[in-house]
This record gives structure tokens, C-alpha cells and sequence, in this order.
């Protein structure tokens, strides 16, 4: 078996590249696990902070900027919840559940808010992909 070592592969036009380290990482342009109950990064790529706004209210800021904030895939997961509680969802700047409107090109924002109250879970999950 052969290996093959190189920094960076392009497509035949040039365009569309990619380092090794962004295959290995699984192409996702941002993803970070965080513990909302002591606010840590566990692990991360591509986020440069998460802000605690107040409890359940978190926004991942990137080390990157994406070329277009909207049209992106993204996923929020949690667990370690007691039961009953739902999934986080995406919270635009006035509330609504707007997942274009509650991110930029360099930020998430994310709410926990499993009944009438905001509420910190122990473990998050993020993955975004996009330009």
C-alpha cells in the first residue's frame, strides 16, 4: 500500500480545496462539544469562544468566517437531560425560532428551553457546514 502526503487537494478546475486536516475533520466548517453547566469547551474546530448569555442562552462564535450565513446545514444536539426536557433550538435575536435569523456568518446562537424557562444542559453538540 501507498501513501500519499500532500498539504492541500483542489478539484481539476482549482477550485474547491482542501487541507488534510479539514478531510480528517470531517468537512464540517464548525462543530464543538460544550458542557452548558460549567461552560467549557470539551472539544471544538473552528469556534474561538461561546458566550453565556444567561441560563440556556449560548452563542458559539467561530475562529472562521462563513462566505454566506444562510444557505448552511447546521445540527444542535443534547444530552444528559432528565427526562421530558426537549432539544435546544435556534433562537433568532427576537425570540423566534428563525434559524437564519438567529445566526450569522461567524456566530450560533442556541436556546435550551425545555418548558417556560431557560434551563443549562450538560452537553451540547454543534455542526455547521457551508461556504
Amino acid at each position: 500500500m501507498s501513501t500519499l502526503k500532500v498539504n492541500q487537494i483542489q478539484d481539476a478546475s482549482g477550485g474547491n480545496s482542501s487541507t488534510a486536516e479539514q478531510i480528517a475533520q470531517g468537512r464540517a466548517k464548525v462543530r464543538c462539544s460544550y458542557n452548558g453547566a460549567n461552560n467549557t469547551i470539551i472539544d471544538s474546530f473552528s469556534i474561538s469562544s461561546v458566550t453565556d448569555n444567561g441560563t440556556g442562552d449560548f452563542t458559539f462564535n467561530y475562529s472562521i468566517t462563513l462566505t454566506n450565513p444562510c444557505p448552511f446545514v447546521m445540527t444542535v444536539t443534547r444530552s444528559n437531560q432528565t427526562s421530558g426536557s426537549t432539544p435546544p433550538g435556534v433562537r433568532s435575536p427576537d425570540g423566534h425560532s428563525d434559524a437564519a435569523a438567529g445566526s450569522t456568518n461567524t456566530t450560533l446562537r442556541i436556546l435550551h428551553r425545555p418548558t417556560n424557562s431557560n434551563r443549562d444542559g450538560n452537553f451540547y453538540c454543534i455542526a455547521v457546514f457551508g461556504d
